[in-house]
């Protein structure tokens, strides 16, 4: 089903104010399955020492990944030690 589709369907129905709750409640959940797995995906490719980069707002960094936790990485670049989603991070 497409998201047009999906979307037609919602607005199309005579759905209940808890039927959309629930509906919401059902994304949010799916949403966040496929963020904590897309993380750990990321956290598996990479160890403490390697060296990574990542852009931001501010550029580009690299430094050396000194520690791993569940969704971010502890990247310390000169002096200043960055807290980076895993995601953002890639192999220097």
């Amino acid at each position: 089903m497409t998201k047009a589709a999906i979307i037609k369907a919602i607005t199309s129905s005579n759905l209940s104010q808890q039927d959309l709750i629930d509906i919401n409640r059902a994304v949010g959940e799916t949403f966040k399955t496929q963020q904590s797995l897309a993380c750990v995906a990321a956290g598996a490719n990479f160890s403490v020492g390697d060296r990574v980069t990542w852009s931001s707002r501010r550029g580009t960094f690299e430094g050396e990944l000194v520690k791993i936790n569940r969704k971010n990485g502890k990247v310390k670049v000169g002096i200043m030690t960055w807290t980076v989603p895993m995601t953002m991070l890639q192999a220097a």
